[in-house]
C-alpha cells in the first residue's frame, strides 16, 4: 500500500472512527421505571411527518444493513421537552447548519443514508430524564458527553 494510501486510510478512520464500550455489567444492571415501546425511522426529511406529538427519549443509530444482518451502533441518547416531532426537526437544521456540535458533527452529517432516528414516549408519572440517565449509565454512547463519574474517571485513566 502506497503512503498516499495510508493517508488516505488514516483520514478514513479520524473521520468514521468512533470510541464504542461494551460494558456487559452496565446491560444486566440497566433499571428503567417504566416500560420503553422504541420506533425507529430513518434521520430524514420524510420521517419528520410521521413523528408524534408526544415527549420522551431517543437515540441516534447506524444501520449498515449489509448482508442481511440486523445491525445498529448506538451513537447518541438523549431526552426532549419538546415533542418528538420538533426536536427532529432541531436535529435536521442542525445537520445542515455550521453550528453543528463537535460530537453530532461525527454522526449526523456522515451517515446520510445509514442514520436512524429512535424515540419512545415516556408515559405520564414517570421522568424522561431518569430514563435517559439510566440509559447512558447502561449504554455508554460515544455522542455523549454527559457520562457518569464512574465512565468519566475510568475514561481518564485508561482511554
Amino acid at each position: 500500500m502506497s503512503q498516499h494510501n495510508d493517508l488516505i486510510a488514516l483520514d478514513a478512520i479520524a473521520r468514521y472512527g468512533h470510541r464504542c464500550v461494551l460494558w456487559p455489567d452496565r446491560w444486566s444492571g440497566l433499571q428503567l421505571t417504566c416500560s420503553l415501546q422504541w420506533q425507529i425511522v430513518p434521520f430524514t426529511e420524510a420521517s419528520a411527518a410521521s413523528l408524534p406529538d408526544t415527549l420522551g427519549v431517543y437515540a441516534f443509530l447506524i444501520r449498515p444493513k449489509l448482508a442481511s444482518l440486523d445491525l445498529a451502533y448506538l451513537m447518541y441518547i438523549g431526552k426532549t421537552d419538546r415533542t418528538f416531532r420538533e426536536r427532529f426537526k432541531e436535529y435536521l437544521r442542525e445537520r445542515d447548519s455550521d453550528q453543528i456540535r463537535p460530537k453530532l458533527l461525527k454522526i449526523l452529517p456522515q451517515y446520510p443514508d445509514h442514520l436512524y432516528f429512535a424515540y419512545a414516549a415516556v408515559p405520564p408519572g414517570h421522568s424522561s430524564r431518569d430514563v435517559e440517565i439510566a440509559l447512558l449509565h447502561a449504554f455508554v454512547p460515544p455522542g455523549n458527553d454527559q457520562l457518569d463519574a464512574e465512565f468519566t474517571r475510568a475514561d481518564k485513566a485508561f482511554l
